[in-house]
């Protein structure tokens, strides 16, 4: 009797107890309301995983790169999976504006090529995006903004996928 009065117990507090801690917690925070000023900007690392992205990689880091965050304060590592179509290639023509490549010579997935970023990164914060994400010029500011608060150890921004987009496909829909 006890096993099934802790087992309800469990599922009523996964099914309606922390969904309804986590919307108090959301009250709460959108009452202090949204940090609007970053007093500094910490250096950032953006991590960019590639497996044949030939076709969409000088782009994506091209709107990286005018991200209205200070060149100084960011960088932009590009984790190549082994690509085989000149992804490599376009990545290297942007090695003059700090853009680093670390190529894998194995196929071996994006948590793989994920994983293997830590070995290089620098940034106080760590941004991982897509080749088929474009980041909004504010973006990165307002991330940053999120880690005003000390609470706040991990933060994610809504993205829409580039070939989602030109598909006709709605940007909320998965």
């Amino acid at each position: 009797m006890i096993v099934l009065a802790v087992a309800i117990a469990l599922c009523g507090y996964a099914y309606a107890g922390y969904p309804g801690l986590l919307v108090l917690l959301g009250a709460r925070a959108r009452r202090r309301g949204p940090i609007t000023v970053v007093r500094r900007l910490p250096r950032v690392s953006v991590v960019l995983p590639v497996y044949n992205e030939a076709a969409v990689v000088a782009e994506t880091l091209e709107a990286i790169l005018a991200l209205d965050y200070p060149s100084s304060q960011l960088q932009v590592l590009v984790i190549s999976d082994a690509s085989t179509d000149g992804t490599d290639a376009i990545v290297g023509t942007f090695a003059s504006r700090g853009v680093q490549l670390v190529r894998q010579d194995e196929r071996r997935g994006k948590t793989a090529a994920e994983n293997a970023a830590w070995h290089y990164l620098d940034g106080e914060i760590i941004l991982c995006t897509d080749a088929s994400v474009r980041l909004e010029k504010g973006a990165l500011r307002a991330l940053v903004a999120e880690f005003e608060d000390p609470t706040v150890g991990v933060a994610s921004g809504r993205d829409v996928s580039v070939s989602r987009m030109e598909s006709g496909a709605n940007p909320g829909e998965s």
